[in-house]
């Protein structure tokens, strides 16, 4: 072998074990970051209930519809959506979007209801009856 095939091989090596060092470092210090993330918001346990802020629907009988993301925000995107009502509740503003959203409903729809619900999650991710609190924060009549 060669001096300069032992220098590379040398240069190598250091550079697997610093890689390998950058990849255990996260774990041992025991929080997220770079290079690597130990992705922290897995690895703890949650709560068995999940809050959500919803925009629903009222028909004339009675019956309650969730809105679409597209009514909600004017977005077709869920967590868009989400984040909007969840946005406008941290801002005391429930009343001013029940209003917006209202101004959007179907012709069906006669109330909008902005409420706080709280779910069993594992009755939730099992598809079954999973509400435990609705409490309405802001409602208000659909334009038509």
């Amino acid at each position: 072998m060669h001096h300069a095939e032992v220098g590379a091989a040398w240069v190598r090596r250091l550079a697997t074990l610093l890689l390998l060092a950058a990849l255990v470092w996260p774990a041992v210090r025991d929080r997220d970051g770079l290079p690597l993330s130990t992705y922290p918001m897995y690895a703890s346990s949650r709560s068995a209930e999940s809050s959500f802020i919803t925009a629903i629907g009222v028909e004339a009988d009675g019956s309650r519809t969730p809105l679409s993301a597209l009514t909600i925000s004017e977005s077709r995107d869920r967590l868009v959506a989400q984040s909007f009502l969840n946005d406008a509740a941290r801002r005391g503003e429930e009343e001013q979007v029940c209003a917006a959203i209202a101004g959007r409903v179907g012709e069906s729809i006669v109330m909008v209801e902005i409420a706080r619900e709280e779910h069993d999650t594992i009755a939730r991710f099992r598809g079954g009856e999973s509400l435990r609190n609705r409490e309405i924060l802001a409602s208000c009549e659909a334009v038509s």
